[in-house]
């Protein structure tokens, strides 16, 4: 068998479906491509506990299109994942039946505790800081993912909010001062009953939320991964970048710099889901890792060589 040398990892997630292509130099992930489609499989999930119908053909050709992308750079192997929508849907074998017609990729659906472990995985693999404990954190669409490590002794979880589900769920149609109170008093709950009680000055903080808000604070509208991952942001400036945002009329949102027109929708409530957290575990500091769940499957390739 040769070695493996380019991986492909496909993340179906409830928002959002990702690619990154890469591979192993010196005991890193060096990323070779990377794309992204906003697809919203999950929208509807809450509700109906099935898969968005007028997401399901668009999603299956976005897949069909990474995968390409995945041939053309010679990847050796590709691995498709899905996460809280699929986690959740009663339609899922059916999407993934449609997928495995479509491109022959079998869909492997991860647990919470699975995608908390391979998020925290891949925030340590390209790690540029040291800090121990580590708690992080990875705010999706559908569901949240944390982590604390203290030396060899791990605690895990998932909650069952994201940032899209979120905004269908709390936010579409409300008026949003209301909204904002109701779902603060939801996220009490669910943390409080969900995470223990931990505490920890500086937390680690992955996903579209997280990446929206480290290019808000450093007021740039295009993705650079460079000045992004590592970015530390202080508790006190995430509370005055949603004040910013809850102050601004839903219309002139997408002008801020940072909000990218996809998230106009989700990100003042991914930004409270989030900074429910920070206040949770008393955290001053938040850094931004532009590493996460991709990185850490493609770390952990060899189990999904078998499914």
């Amino acid at each position: 068998m040769k070695p493996i040398e380019n991986i492909a990892v496909i993340d179906i997630g409830s928002n959002t479906i990702r690619l990154l292509i890469g591979k192993f130099e010196n005991g890193l992930i060096k990323r070779i491509y990377t794309d992204r489609a906003v697809t919203q499989l999950g929208k509807d999930i809450d509700n109906t506990r099935k898969l968005n119908q007028n997401s399901i053909e668009k999603s299956i050709e976005i897949i069909k299109k990474f995968k390409v992308m995945a041939e053309q750079f010679k990847s050796d192997l590709i691995i498709a994942i899905g996460t809280s929508a699929l986690r959740e849907a009663k339609d899922r074998d059916f999407f993934c039946n449609k997928i495995k017609e479509n491109t022959g990729l079998s869909v492997s659906i991860i647990s919470g505790e699975e995608e908390a472990f391979f998020t925290l995985e891949g925030i340590l693999t390209n790690l540029t800081y040291s800090i121990n404990p580590v708690f992080a954190v990875d705010i999706g669409g559908g569901s949240t993912e944390w982590i604390y490590a203290l030396n060899n002794d791990i605690l895990k979880g998932s909650l069952n909010i994201g940032a899209l589900k979120a905004f269908y769920n709390f936010f579409k149609g409300n008026d949003e001062k209301k909204s904002i109170i109701k779902f603060l008093n939801f996220l009490k709950d669910i943390i409080s009953k969900n995470i223990p009680s931990l505490k920890t000055k500086t937390m680690i903080a992955t996903g579209g939320t997280s990446i929206t808000l480290a290019m808000m604070d450093l007021q740039i509208s295009n993705y650079n991964t460079e000045i992004i991952n590592g970015h530390r942001v202080s508790s006190n400036k995430l509370k005055q970048i949603i004040e910013t945002i809850s102050l601004t009329p839903y219309e002139t949102r997408k002008k801020i710099a940072g909000i990218l027109p996809d998230r106009v929708d989700i990100i003042l409530p991914g930004l409270i889901i989030l900074n429910s957290i920070v206040n949770y575990v008393e955290a001053e500091i938040i850094i931004v890792s532009d590493y996460g769940l991709m990185e850490g499957v493609m770390k952990n390739y060899i189990k999904f060589c078998y499914n």
